[in-house]
């Protein structure tokens, strides 16, 4: 959150190892004439509404932080390409929603820009970049958009994950004991 919201972008690059870490631990080798080779990656990063950049000073925190990832992934040898694929559709905040609440709200808010097309037409194994997951409904959103340009993402690299707490559950395990 220090790197998002609070412009700690000092963190890029111990955030960017760890994500291309993750990125390459989920793309295995594939066999590609008699070789076995990694496929080019291409990083996709989730955009931020232009609302949002501008709350945070402007810019957005992710781009930088995809690149800081291809880097790595090129300094290990891995064809990579950062593409901003995505432009954020105008939508409200989604901090304190529920599930279902963030799902309408992620629903339609993501569109593929016209200049990606071509390079999402590509064989190469796709990966969403994303800082924070709370329920998946970005993530789930982000999928649906490229896999509809023809981009089926093989995987994400988030930064952190939430817990969700379900108190009623850990008491209906303490009563069954």
């Amino acid at each position: 959150m220090a790197y998002k919201e609070r412009g700690r972008h000092r963190l890029a690059r111990s955030l960017g190892e760890a994500l291309a870490s993750a990125v390459l631990a989920g793309c295995p080798d594939r066999p590609v004439s008699q070789q076995s080779v990694r496929p080019q990656i291409l990083l996709v990063p989730v955009p931020s509404t232009a609302a949002a950049a501008r709350a945070r000073g402007g810019g957005d925190h992710l781009r930088p932080l995809a690149a800081q990832v291809g880097r790595r992934l090129r300094a290990n040898g891995q064809r990579c390409q950062v593409l901003d694929a995505l432009v954020a559709r105008p939508r409200p905040d989604s901090a304190g929603l529920s599930s279902a609440e963030r799902a309408a709200n992620r629903s339609g808010a993501f569109a593929v820009r016209r200049s990606a097309r071509a390079a999402l037409k590509q064989d190469c194994v796709v990966v969403i970049v994303d800082d924070l997951v709370t329920t998946g409904a970005t993530l789930a959103e982000v999928s649906r958009v490229l896999t509809g340009a023809g981009a089926a993402p093989s995987h994400a690299a988030v930064v952190a994950a939430t817990v969700k707490r379900f108190a009623h559950i850990g008491s209906a395990v303490a009563d069954a004991d």
